[in-house]
């Protein structure tokens, strides 16, 4: 048993702890580095962890001040990922996928089920992460070999959605499967963490640009995501439409496994090409946060950390959860990329005072493709600069609508790093700030 705190509830979200059991807590004495969360049916959480166990978490209800662990499953081969479906835990590991099957109802596992091994695992530290599941059944989770794997039970068959992915270690699916999303470790032939979205065997870069992968040899992510912001991406989860979530309903969130944080993710699409952004999120996390979860019983997420290379941990491991306290969040919640500018859309009605130019700040940058780890922030008008180039804003208009500003740029071009700083006023004064690609 360990205890469970609250966190400080003054801001529009509170992130509670639950307690892992390190040290005397664990009779076990195995390390608590959590790979995957998810929820049963009666409210009980289920995690797994980087050594092979995977624990039932007991007592979220209620004060959430006490929390009764259990081990249920060991021996697993470095799960990463987990799910619940259909009442019955699946953990993706480096070697298959399996279903854990508790056959007397005593909540310990008595038969591992392979669902599935028909995947290639790198054979150093670089393996199979993350395990998602659409509304028919099909499972997806990222191999640092093949890319973005999708299998399909109905025919038992594995598909690669996307390839030229960079140690992935985030993953996250849309309900009906429509959009998948995928982030990157940055390094060789990755000049930044980014967000990818895999799709119909698409090429993402790794290795080289390839002939026949596009204009650039690759598919360009749906956003680089700057170092201030995540150095070491996690994964992602599409909320649901819940009103206990708050501003957040319906919302894509992502988190950062480098910087223990966690931010909005905003998608878009033009002439069929999605491209997107993020926005920072306040609150930190205990370990390197990389799985996220919603949990209908409850109405928040919570969020399994671990441990590792580039990772600001305070914790080996964490699990936490993100609740709404229903105070306020003014925060954009849409962009829409016109020729010659901007239309941000908040969740707010803004102050119109303060909708003026001198309170938007935008600024772009390049990164080089290439074998070298990673990539210095260049001038979008000389590569051979480093840094950053203001943009000039023309005028910033609030629309009938009250909530979204167009933020006019005649000079709009496509660059890998747009940064857009706007601070407006609601009810109270906020500053947002938005990291887009174009």
């Amino acid at each position: 048993t360990t205890n469970g705190r609250n966190g400080v509830s003054d801001s529009a979200y509170a992130i509670d702890t639950i307690e892992i059991p390190f040290g005397k807590a664990n009779p076990f004495s195995t390390p608590m580095r959590l790979g995957g969360v998810d929820f049963l049916p009666d409210g009980r959480c289920v995690v797994c962890t980087l050594s092979g166990d995977v624990w039932l978490v007991d007592g979220l209800e209620g004060e959430f001040t006490s929390h009764k662990w259990k081990r249920i499953a060991a021996g697993l081969c470095q799960p990463l990922g987990l799910v619940v479906v259909d009442n019955k835990i699946v953990v993706s590991g480096r070697d298959q996928l399996t279903r854990l099957h508790d056959l007397n109802g005593d909540d310990e596992i008595d038969f591992v089920e392979c669902i599935t091994s028909d995947f290639i695992t790198n054979p150093g530290h670089d393996v199979v992460t993350c395990l998602d599941v659409d509304d028919e059944g099909n499972f997806y989770f990222d191999s640092s070999v093949q890319g973005v794997l999708k299998y399909l039970p109905e025919t038992d068959t594995v598909q690669v959605l996307g390839s030229g992915l960079r140690n992935p270690n985030g993953l996250g699916v849309r309900g009906d499967g429509g959009v998948v999303l995928a982030t990157v470790q940055e390094g060789s032939w990755t000049p930044a963490s980014a967000i990818h979205e895999p799709a119909a065997g698409s090429f993402h870069g790794l290795g080289g640009p390839r002939e026949g992968a596009g204009q650039y040899g690759f598919k360009m992510p749906l956003c680089f995501v700057p170092r201030g912001i995540d150095h070491s991406s996690g994964g992602l989860d599409f909320l649901p439409a819940d009103k206990r979530l708050g501003p957040l309903s319906g919302k894509i969130v992502g988190s950062s496994f480098g910087n223990c944080t966690h931010y909005l993710v905003l998608r878009e699409e033009i002439n069929g090409r999605s491209q997107g952004g993020v926005v920072p999120l306040t609150g930190d996390f205990l370990s390197g946060a990389h799985r996220i979860k919603f949990n209908k019983h409850d109405g928040s997420f919570y969020v399994a950390g671990s441990s590792g290379w580039q990772c600001y941990f305070q914790d080996v491991g964490s699990l936490q959860r993100v609740r709404y306290t229903g105070k306020p969040l003014y925060i954009p919640t849409n962009v829409k990329t016109h020729r010659n500018g901007f239309i941000i859309r908040y969740n707010c009605r803004l102050d119109p005072e303060s909708v003026r130019l001198k309170n938007v700040l935008c600024q772009q940058w390049n990164y080089l493709y290439s074998a070298g780890y990673g990539s210095s922030e260049l001038s979008s008008r000389d590569a051979s600069q480093r840094g950053h180039d203001p943009v000039s804003v023309s005028s910033v208009h609030l629309l009938p609508d009250g909530k979204s500003v167009f933020i006019e740029i005649p000079s709009l071009a496509p660059v890998m790093q747009f940064h857009l700083f706007a601070q407006f006023a609601a009810k109270e004064s906020d500053a947002s700030n938005v990291f887009d690609t174009d």
